[in-house]
């Protein structure tokens, strides 16, 4: 396997299972999902790989942040077109 690609599994398998949480309603709409350290512990993966799923899942309209609070699942039904509409996501690159 070339490098990077369980990294890559990893957080796929991240995604993946805590989409499913979402829709089978383990995670309700504006709830706190478990912490990064919660989420390290219970996958066994290290805290970039969380952080990255859970940025991919940010941009993909399925979790918000909240500064100082956490990161909270969306409202899928009454949320998703002014998340999509309103967040942007800027990045700082530096040399």
């Amino acid at each position: 396997m070339r490098w990077g690609g369980k990294w890559k599994q990893n957080t796929a398998k991240v995604k993946r299972i805590i989409k499913s949480r979402i829709l089978d309603g383990t995670y309700s709409p504006h709830q706190k999902i478990s912490s990064e350290n919660q989420l390290l512990k219970e996958f066994g993966v290290s805290r970039h790989t969380i952080r990255i799923a859970i940025g991919e899942l940010v941009s993909e309209g399925w979790l918000y942040r909240e500064q100082g609070s956490g990161t909270f699942c969306t409202d899928r039904d009454n949320d998703w077109k002014s998340i999509n509409q309103t967040n942007k996501t800027i990045a700082i690159i530096t040399t």
